[in-house]
């Protein structure tokens, strides 16, 4: 914005079509790449730079990554918000996942691209039931090394995973 002849002039940026979708998309794809690495139980650390102490932080917790990439282009920044979102509500729903619901949500997008919306939805629809039928399939009681592999793995602690090991779910 500026002022010419004591008026207020607005200098407005407008992008359409394929240009704002491939800037949209990609914030979108820099969030799942800066993610994707650190899936699973072989997946690696993101060290994060800090302005203040502690000057790094080492982590690969999906939504502290996101949530530390600062973009500078409008419509990335859109793209980023989005997939923040995405995260928060999928955290907030199971208390953790944001790293696959990053990768889930960039395919469902990447490939929603192509097709209406409606037909993204039907799709995931129809698909829900054998997603929640292949789920079942696979699940299984789990042993105490088990458990505490996994919160050697999640708490990124020996010490946290002795711990969690003896305890009893379900």
């Amino acid at each position: 914005c500026f002022y010419q002849n004591n008026i207020l002039i607005s200098t407005m940026n407008i992008v359409q079509g394929s240009e704002a979708v491939e800037r949209i998309m990609n914030g979108i794809v820099i969030a799942k790449n800066a993610v994707s690495g650190t899936i699973g139980p072989d997946g690696k650390n993101v060290v994060i730079e800090q302005d203040l102490p502690p000057y790094h932080i080492i982590t690969n917790d999906g939504a502290t990554i996101i949530e530390a990439i600062k973009l500078t282009d409008p419509l990335e920044k859109r793209g980023l918000a989005f997939m923040k979102e995405v995260v928060t509500r999928s955290n907030s729903n199971s208390g953790d996942g944001s790293t696959t619901t990053t990768i889930l949500a960039h395919a469902i997008i990447e490939e929603g691209l192509f097709q209406s919306g409606m037909e993204v939805k039907k799709s995931l629809d129809e698909l829900l039931p054998i997603i929640e039928q292949k789920i079942d399939e696979q699940t299984r009681m789990i042993t105490e090394d088990e458990v505490e592999q996994v919160a050697v793995i999640a708490g990124e602690s020996k010490v946290l995973g002795k711990l969690l090991g003896p305890v009893k779910v379900g």
